[in-house]
């Protein structure tokens, strides 16, 4: 029997690296800010009617001739941008105008709640650019969206550690990610399973576009680059691509195929409206076919390590989950303190999120492993041993 390990951006930030879409979203406009700083200081007006024009790709500032006082302030994030926007700035013709209207859009999701799925923000927008015949709304969001797809490999590049350096473990996931099957963990109506065995094979499928995971399965030698330890272990799809490999690029967008919008979508013939879905971008890589053949190979236990299983990678996760083969999911979730200092869990969230995935609820759970039966991904109180650079716990 074998096992494959889902693996989603909780698990890069569980070791540290800061790629949660809110995180992402502060890093834009501080460097925006950066950006439109430095512009001002080297561009001054040299007289009273001299006007300094700055645009991007994000925003438009018709005046710069008095926007110092706004760039120098202590905002942060989305903060700044949003007083600069709304500001009188008493200076003629002057106006800073946000551009990029989606990211506006999502930046004042994230600002109150700290939290923001950009994916399936993009799909919603397209199922409103449905209702324009001209078509010209679906280009505008596209352009708008690839904008901010090549800011995030921007800022994952940016995060991301280099090659040289060797990425910390945590010992408990280790264990976990070899541990024998527990009888536990399986309906009693599947018989023959290997209790008390470790798995026949191990699947990680990464929906991250970062390598974090080879390190866990590092078996090479310290000249060897990121990247060739990652081609190395053939045990790995990286579903979404990589940052690093540009045989496989990374893949941003909506997954899910399911439900009458999607029919809508398909039914305008326009490709446009299909740009950004994940299943047309999955036929550019071997990463599919891939996973359909190790799923056919032998029965498979689930575990999840940090994937929320929400809606923009449906179609793929409702093929892991209700396949036949598929004989227990279970999930290592996350424990943190909510906004009024209580201690919380999110295994509830994600086994709401698996639920949306079957389409037989009886089916769903007689594979989901109880909570009882589950775990924390990182064991509580463990120390960073191995790291080498600086990431916490």
């Amino acid at each position: 029997m074998n096992r494959i390990i889902l693996l989603g951006n909780g698990f890069d930030l569980a070791h540290g690296l800061e790629t949660s879409y809110n995180q992402f979203i502060n890093w834009v406009w501080k460097t925006e800010k950066e950006l439109i700083t430095e512009y001002c200081r080297n561009n001054k007006p040299q007289t009273r009617d001299h006007i300094i024009r700055y645009e991007d790709d994000l925003v438009l500032i018709r005046n710069c001739c008095n926007i110092n006082p706004i760039l120098f302030n202590n905002e942060e994030g989305f903060d700044w941008i949003k007083k600069a926007e709304k500001n009188d700035w008493k200076c003629l013709e002057s106006k800073l105008i946000i551009k990029n209207k989606f990211i506006k859009k999502i930046s004042e999701i994230t600002h109150p709640q700290n939290w923001v799925d950009i994916e399936e923000e993009y799909f919603k927008e397209l199922c409103i650019c449905l209702k324009d015949e001209s078509h010209k709304m679906i280009d505008n969001l596209n352009i708008e969206f690839k904008v901010i797809t090549d800011l995030l490999i921007l800022y994952l590049q940016d995060i991301t550690i280099n090659e040289n350096q060797v990425y910390g473990v945590f010992p408990s996931i280790k264990d976990k990610i070899s541990s024998k099957f527990n009888e536990k963990d399986f309906s009693t109506k599947y018989k023959n399973i290997p209790f008390n065995k470790e798995p026949k094979e191990i699947l990680y499928l990464s929906f991250n576009y970062t390598g974090l995971i080879s390190w866990y399965n590092k078996k090479t030698n310290d000249n060897m680059t990121v990247l060739d330890i990652i081609l190395a272990h053939r045990s790995t799809i990286h579903i979404h691509g990589l940052l690093i490999d540009k045989k496989n690029p990374i893949i941003f967008g909506y997954g899910d195929e399911a439900g009458e919008t999607y029919k809508i979508i398909e039914d305008t013939n326009k490709n446009e409206y299909l740009e950004n879905m994940k299943s047309a971008k999955y036929s550019l890589t071997d990463n599919y076919k891939r996973l359909e053949s190790f799923m056919v190979s032998d029965d498979y236990q689930i575990f999840i390590f940090g994937h929320s299983c929400g809606k923009s990678d449906r179609t793929l996760l409702k093929m892991l989950f209700e396949d036949e083969n598929c004989l227990s999911i279970k999930i290592f979730y996350r424990n943190y303190i909510d906004d009024n200092k209580v201690e919380r869990d999110n295994y509830s969230e994600v086994y709401k999120n698996i639920s949306r995935h079957f389409s037989d609820k009886k089916l769903m759970r007689s594979k989901v492993v109880d909570k009882t039966n589950c775990q924390t991904l990182i064991d509580k109180d463990e120390i960073f041993q191995e790291n080498k650079f600086g990431l916490q716990n």
